[in-house]
Formats: structure tokens, C-alpha cells, sequence
């Protein structure tokens, strides 16, 4: 490094799709808290979200650039390369497959090559994933062998799917996602309170999943399997919690009631006391149809000594390991199962101590942190000493051109808008 980068952090500038209340916003959230060796800086494509005022009041620099992504604005696309110039990052990394384009786009326009991409998903099917997300991620491995110099990948599915569909394998690094074991933590006294809150005895079954209300989530398996679960443990009950689980939600009650569950189901809504949920629960269980990486809800409820079932989506059972049960998705009686042979299990206090002993050997806070910062440190100090892969080599003298390639980007976005405009 030069003597005026010792003189200093590193800056890291995040550009993230969103910070609305999703795994990767947190995961982000927890990262810049962390990683204190380095200066953090955060671009949202869209607006504040949840994490947004969070970072703010935690004195990070965040700008929102208020995209609408289904029909991006041109003027608010070439202002993205001027806010990162202006960031002066010495590596910029990018969050999901909208950031990592355009974000990736606008860092190399501004002269930034230390450009590293988050990789958050694991399905790209046709029937799970849509049009544009495909078409997007089409773009991303077109440019993948020379826009970014590092890619990192949360989930060892989502890295295998990833190269399969074209992404440069000598590029991709795995950083499992870590938690913050010290904030969830066993607490018998939130316990209490927590299932006090809904009068909950402790010979009561309390099942609970965080998760938003998504066909991704697919909530339909869930209580498909709970009418099972109802019919062996008649005094069990269900706490859904997450944005878009409120009686408002006229579907999921639709779905309730016809069930004969509305005594059994309670609809919690978005809540910021995780912890406190996780203890209260006596089982998390997450029945996600497709699209998990690493989903971070099975990880915060181990860590809190919460055994867990799951469908086998993304790097679920890497979480889980010899805890709990993975069972196949979309199999709502493997699901009912599974709930009732895990939860023989809840009186040995040795399955507790087994779930969050887990998560401290394998992802922490502090894992995570080491990954990124190795990444960070590795893809500064190769650009800086030149060093680039012959894609790389190949590509420069095409890349070179990434201020023409971006116009070019924003001017055919803005011949979309006018079409639709004269319609």
C-alpha cells in the first residue's frame, strides 16, 4: 500500500440493491458494525428501508439513490458513478444482482478496479425465479470474467448454481454468513416474558417461523404440516412472525381459518426483539420452497439455543449440521414429521447446548468479518500491484470504454421509457 493509504482506513463503499428488512440488508448491517479496521460507506439503489436510519444513527455516511428499478432513471443511474468518485473507495463492494451491475458498472466508470460482488441466492429456475431477475443474472455472467476482480459467494449451493450458470469459479470465495452470538444468547428470563406476552405455558408446544410473507417462504407448507402437528400435540401453537403476517393480510387468514387453525395461529408482524422471539420458542421452523443462500433466522435461533427444522434449501443443512432435522422442500408430512421427532427431543438439555455450541465453531461475527476483510485486503492490494487475471488482461483495453458501455446503458433505458411513453 502507499504511505497514504497506511495513514488511514481503507474505505469500503457498499452498494446494496435495498435496506429493507431481508438477510443480506442484515448481514451488512452487522458487517460494517464489525469490520472496524476499515471506513464503511453505504449507496442504496432504492430507499432507507429498515437498515437504512439503523446505519445513520450509527454515524455510517448512507445515500439513497431512490431507484426504481422495474424502469431505472437514466439522470439517477449516471449520478451513481459520481457519488462513488466521490466516496473515494479504495475497494467497492456490491450486494445482489442489481447492485453488483450497475454498482459494479458505476465503480469501474468512476476508476475503482478493487470491485468485489455478493452473490445472495440459490435458484434460478424458471418456475422460482422471474424473467428479469434471469435476464439480469444473464448480463452479470457476461461481464462477470472482467468487471469484478473477486466474487463472494454466502452459500456453497449458491456458489455451485452460480458456476454452473457461467460465473468464473477462480473468482468466487465462500464467506459464510456469522452472527452476533453475544446478542442472541439462551435467556430464560425472555423466555418467560416472551411466551407470557401470549400466555403460553411451558407444557405448550410454541412453534415459530421469521420469515416475510413470500411465495419463496411458502408459509402454505407450513401450516400444512401444523394441521398435522395439531392432530398429535392438540395444545401446540404457531407464531408467524415477519413483514406481511398481520390480519391485514387477508390471504394468509384465508388460508388460516379454512385450515381450522385461527386458535392455533398467531399473526405477529414484523418484530425487532428477534432474540427474545428465539428464546421463546421451544422450535424454529423455516419451509422455504426455493432461493435461500444462507438463511440467517436458523443460525440466530441455534445461537440462542433453539433447535431448528428446515426444508433442504441453499446451505440450510450446513447450519443445522447434527442438530435438528432437514427434511425436503415442498413436503409439508416430511415437515410434520420432523417437527414431532425433533420436538421428542426438547427435554434433553444437551440439544440446546449442541445447537448454539455450532454456531460458535462455525459462524460467528468474527468468522465473517476475517472472510470479507481477507477479500477486501487481497483485491486492494492485487490492483494495486497490478496484478489481474488474464480475463482481466484480455479485457482491459474493452473495459477501458466502461464510461461508453454505461452511457450507452442509460441512453437505451431512456428509449424504453420514451416507448412506453408514446403507447
Amino acid at each position: 500500500m502507499t504511505s497514504e493509504h497506511l495513514k488511514r482506513k481503507p474505505i469500503v463503499l457498499h452498494i446494496i440493491t435495498g435496506l429493507g428488512d431481508g438477510g443480506a440488508e442484515a448481514v451488512l448491517y452487522n458487517l460494517i458494525r464489525s469490520a472496524i479496521n476499515f471506513e464503511h460507506k453505504i449507496i442504496s439503489l432504492l430507499g432507507p428501508g429498515k437498515y437504512g436510519p439503523m446505519m445513520e444513527a450509527e454515524g455510517f455516511e448512507v445515500f439513497y439513490l431512490r431507484l426504481q428499478l422495474s424502469l431505472p432513471s437514466p439522470m439517477k443511474l449516471l449520478k451513481l458513478p459520481y457519488l462513488v468518485r466521490q466516496a473515494q473507495p479504495d475497494v467497492v463492494q456490491c450486494w445482489m444482482y442489481h447492485a453488483d451491475l450497475l454498482g459494479g458498472y458505476a465503480a469501474w466508470h468512476a476508476d475503482v478496479r478493487a470491485i468485489v460482488w455478493g452473490l445472495h441466492n440459490t435458484t434460478l429456475d424458471v418456475q422460482s425465479s422471474k424473467w428479469t431477475t434471469r435476464q439480469l443474472v444473464l448480463l452479470n455472467v457476461r461481464v462477470s470474467d472482467w468487471l469484478p476482480h473477486r466474487i463472494i459467494t454466502c452459500s456453497k449451493k449458491g456458489g455451485v448454481i452460480h458456476r454452473e450458470i457461467g460465473f468464473p469459479a477462480e473468482k468466487m470465495v465462500l464467506v459464510h454468513n456469522g452472527y452476533n452470538t453475544a446478542a442472541f444468547i439462551p435467556d430464560d428470563t425472555a423466555r418467560t416474558s416472551f411466551r407470557a406476552e401470549f400466555n403460553i405455558g411451558d407444557d405448550q408446544l410454541l412453534l415459530g417461523c421469521v420469515a416475510r410473507y413470500a411465495p419463496q417462504k411458502d408459509h402454505h407448507n407450513i401450516l400444512q404440516a401444523f394441521t398435522k402437528v395439531i392432530k398429535a400435540r392438540p395444545n401446540a401453537h404457531l407464531l408467524l412472525i415477519g413483514p406481511g403476517l398481520t390480519t391485514e393480510n387477508t390471504e394468509i387468514t384465508a388460508q388460516i381459518s379454512k385450515k381450522g387453525l385461527s386458535d392455533h395461529v398467531t399473526l405477529l408482524g414484523p418484530r425487532l426483539d428477534i432474540p427474545m422471539v428465539m428464546n421463546g420458542l421451544d422450535l424454529h421452523v423455516l419451509g422455504s420452497a426455493y432461493g435461500e443462500a444462507f438463511p440467517n433466522v436458523l443460525s440466530e435461533a441455534m445461537s440462542c439455543g433453539t433447535p431448528c427444522v428446515a426444508t433442504n434449501v441453499g446451505d440450510s443443512a450446513t447450519i443445522l449440521g447434527e442438530t435438528g432435522c432437514v427434511v425436503p422442500a415442498r413436503d409439508s408430512h416430511a415437515l410434520a414429521a420432523a417437527i414431532l421427532d425433533v420436538s421428542q427431543q426438547l427435554s434433553d438439555p444437551a440439544v440446546q447446548t449442541a445447537c448454539r455450541a455450532h454456531i460458535l465453531q462455525n459462524f460467528t461475527l468474527k468468522h465473517m468479518v476475517a472472510g470479507y476483510t481477507q477479500v477486501w485486503r487481497d483485491s486492494i492490494a492485487e490492483i494495486e500491484g497490478g496484478c489481474l487475471t488474464p480475463k482481466r488482461v484480455k479485457a482491459k483495453h474493452f473495459a477501458c470504454h466502461a464510461n461508453i458501455i454505461y452511457r450507452r446503458l442509460c441512453n437505451h433505458i431512456k428509449q424504453v421509457i420514451d416507448k412506453i411513453m408514446r403507447r
